[in-house]
């Protein structure tokens, strides 16, 4: 099984409001691609816990554009989230602490990430999606071929590649095919 780990390091100190001191050095940010499934994986951010006895707890901030977190999740006492992204869409994430009554730190400071795109996948019945990166708008030919000792290239399919560059296709070999490889060819001819 695919595992993939990224390990994200950031030293930063928050400064709570009311002039407490936060220190939450080491957020770590780690990828685990073994808990990977068709439309994301999960992250897990993990940060020091404060050495100010007034924290009671901490907050996950995160979002789609730097610094702009629509999204919180409360990780009460724990030093540690787990929350599920989507590939190839980029999050930034922020923590802050909080004490019992509701004051909250200013923001720690900020890490990205995105999940990158898994080039091919199985998708359960015995099809596989491929995906590949090119530049936006341009046509492709999608090969295959079932040795790269003696390759025999053969045109699974012809895409044009989406705006932001990505493209796809799902290829559904017969039951008992050998395993296959895949290339893009610009141009598509």
């Amino acid at each position: 099984m695919f595992f993939m780990q990224l390990d994200l390091l950031i030293d930063f100190i928050s400064k709570m409001r009311r002039h407490l001191w936060l220190p939450l050095a080491g957020v770590a940010l780690m990828l685990h691609g073994a808990t990977t499934n068709a439309t994301g994986a999960t992250v897990t951010l993990a940060w020091d816990p404060s050495a100010d006895s007034s924290v009671s707890g901490y907050k996950v901030h995160y979002g789609f554009n730097s610094h702009t977190y629509p999204f919180v999740v409360d990780a009460g006492s724990e030093t540690s989230q787990t929350i599920n992204l989507q590939e190839g869409v980029p999050y930034y994430f922020s923590v802050t602490a909080y004490n019992v009554a509701g004051l909250e730190s200013d923001f720690s400071g900020e890490i990205s990430y995105a999940v990158p795109m898994r080039s091919i996948s199985a998708l359960g019945d015995g099809s596989f999606r491929v995906r590949f990166e090119g530049v936006p708008e341009r046509t492709y030919r999608i090969e295959y071929t079932e040795s790269l000792t003696a390759p025999n290239w053969r045109t699974l399919d012809i895409v044009a590649a989406g705006a932001n560059g990505l493209f796809e296709i799902v290829d559904r070999p017969l039951a008992g095919s050998p395993a296959r490889f895949y290339r893009s060819v610009y141009p598509a001819r």
